[in-house]
Order: structure tokens, then C-alpha cells, then sequence
């Protein structure tokens, strides 16, 4: 038997592969590690680490950890900075032959060691849903103060759940592996909202279970990681992007026109309020918009007005507003 037919005949034995990107996770990427190392399960567990070239010790932090745990830890090649989308992609690739795919980011944390089993059960007893999530900590790491990232209930999400709500953080997420597999990597246009990607493709392939009762992981929200300093312009134009590539999936178009509108609504609001220097395509998208809006919503032709006119009419109408409240305060 050569090499890669003995690899693949081990890979099968993995129930469940945690798909772990780390960059610049040197406060947390340890308590990322183990809290996949302490899951007790009744069956195999593999955490494949995507570390991205980190110019902090996140990468000996994740040598360390591989070199004592080579049976259960695979740690990816490294010799250059891959980028949030690639270095996301080529991690879950690595994961895809194992049952199941659950994911943790390296600054982020697994609590419960009973996690996964509970979640492998529940699919395993549950074959109509595509994927499992739970409810988790949101943990301000500036202020050190918890809540809760979701709401407090369990429920099934569906499609329309999963392309216009954001229930739950993808530390809680595992999914079918059979899933991932269909997607075309080499089709997808590039961005770096990932865990949005995942949450819709979900979406365009059957249920997710969602227990907002069970808090079985943290997510530190802090100002050192991808989304500390978004471009804002670049992630609207790229969630555009994305949808493009989703409508040949979603056999809903009612929704997929609400989703669209909605986000040619964010990047116009987005580049009128920040003021970005980055170009956007205006008028293919105020087509786009004058098809999809319905202007007996006043709402629709206030951003009408902001597809038109863009910054200076968000400023104006700034102003109302602050006159408007004066006026109001002074009745």
C-alpha cells in the first residue's frame, strides 16, 4: 500500500476534524489547542491548524503543541502569509475527509469537553439537518465583560435564517463533511467573511440545529485580529460578490432579491458614512437597486437619494436629524 492510500484509510477513521486559522494569536492560540485536546469523545478527533505566517510566536506556540500531540495534531506548512480567504480554504481542505468538520478559531476557546459528542449525536440521530451550532460567550476582551453572542432558544434555522440573520459564531459550528466537499473552491470569489460563506451555503443545502441553551464555547471579541480594522467598502463589495456566486444555489429568488437589496444598502451606507476612497461600481448597482426596491417604503428612497448623491446627502441629512432632535427637545 503506498503512502497516500495508507493516509487516506487513517483520514477515514476521523469522525470529526476541528478546522483551526490562527494569525497573530499568540494571547490565546494555547487555550484554542486545548480546548480541543480535552474533548472526550467515543471517537477519533484530528485538529488541523492553518497558521498563517504570523509575525508574533503563534507559529511556535503551534509547533509545540503538534510536536507533542503528532497523532492528533497536523499542522500546515507556513512559508508565506496566505490571506483570511486562502488560508481558510486550504485548512478545511485538509479537514474534508473526516465525517464531520467543526471549526475554532486560534482566538477563540472550546469549554465543555463534551462538546463534540454532544454535537455528533445529535446529527447522528438527526440525518434532515446539514449542521449543528450552540449558543457561546461573547467576551469582551477590553472591557472583560460576557454576554451572550445569540438568543436563548433552540430551533431549526432555515434558509432565509441563514442568509439575513447572523444566531450564532462559527466556534460553535460543525457541519457535514460531505457538505464542504461540493464546494467549488475554485469558483468562489475572494473574501474574507468565511464564516458567512459557510452559514449560507448551509443554508442552500438543507437545515442547521441551533441550541441557544447550550454555551459550550467563548468568543473574544478584541481589537487584534482580521476584523479589529475592517475596510468596510472591500467586505460590502465583497458580500455583493458572494451572492452573485450563491444564487446558482438558492432556489429562492424573493430571497435572494431581499438579501441583494439589503446589501446594496450597506455598501452605499458604508461609503457615504466613511467617506472611503475605494471606488465602487454605482451605477450597474443603482439599476440593480430601482429593480429590487419597492419605493412605497420611504426607507427605499431615502437610500435612493444616497445611491444618488452619496456623502453629501448623508451629511444633510445628519444635520436634519441633530435639528430635528434640538427641535424636539426644545417643545
Amino acid at each position: 500500500m503506498n503512502d497516500n492510500k495508507l493516509e487516506s484509510k487513517q483520514a477515514s477513521k476521523i469522525k470529526v476534524c476541528v478546522c483551526m486559522v490562527a494569525y497573530n494569536h499568540t494571547l490565546f492560540i494555547e487555550g484554542a489547542i486545548k480546548g480541543v485536546l480535552m474533548q472526550e469523545a467515543d471517537f477519533e478527533i484530528q485538529l488541523v491548524i492553518g497558521e498563517d505566517y504570523s509575525t508574533d510566536n503563534t507559529r511556535q506556540i503551534c509547533e509545540h503543541y503538534a510536536k507533542q500531540y503528532p497523532n492528533k495534531i497536523q499542522l500546515l506548512e507556513s512559508t508565506r502569509n496566505h490571506g483570511i480567504h486562502n488560508n481558510v480554504f486550504r485548512t478545511i481542505k485538509a479537514c474534508q475527509d473526516s465525517t464531520y468538520i467543526a471549526f475554532c478559531e486560534g482566538d477563540d476557546v472550546w469549554v465543555d469537553k463534551h462538546k463534540l459528542q454532544h454535537q455528533v449525536n445529535f446529527l447522528e440521530a438527526n440525518k434532515k439537518f446539514q449542521a449543528h451550532a450552540h449558543n457561546v460567550t461573547y467576551r469582551n476582551v477590553t472591557t472583560n465583560e460576557d454576554s451572550n453572542f445569540g438568543e436563548l432558544t433552540d430551533r431549526e434555522l432555515s434558509v432565509k435564517d441563514l442568509f439575513t440573520g447572523w444566531t450564532f459564531h462559527i466556534v460553535s459550528l460543525i457541519i457535514r463533511s460531505e457538505l464542504i466537499r461540493k464546494i467549488p473552491t475554485d469558483e468562489l470569489p475572494h473574501f474574507i467573511s468565511c464564516d458567512k460563506f459557510l452559514n449560507m451555503w448551509v443554508g442552500c443545502h438543507g437545515l442547521l440545529m441551533y441550541e441557544g441553551t447550550k454555551f459550550f464555547a467563548i468568543y473574544h471579541r478584541h481589537e487584534f485580529g482580521a476584523s479589529g480594522t475592517p475596510n468596510w467598502i472591500q467586505i460590502r463589495q465583497q458580500d455583493l460578490a458572494m451572492l452573485s456566486f450563491l444564487r446558482g444555489y438558492l432556489n429562492d429568488e424573493s430571497l435572494y432579491r431581499e438579501v441583494r437589496l439589503n446589501a446594496i444598502k450597506n455598501l452605499f451606507f458604508a461609503s457615504a458614512s466613511i467617506d472611503s476612497p475605494v471606488p465602487i461600481k454605482k451605477w450597474p448597482l443603482l439599476l440593480e437597486f430601482i429593480r429590487f426596491a419597492s419605493f412605497t417604503k420611504r426607507t427605499n428612497i431615502w437610500f435612493l437619494c444616497l445611491v444618488l448623491f452619496g456623502r453629501p446627502f448623508y451629511q444633510l441629512a445628519h444635520i436634519l436629524k441633530k435639528i430635528q432632535k434640538i427641535v424636539a427637545v426644545n417643545k
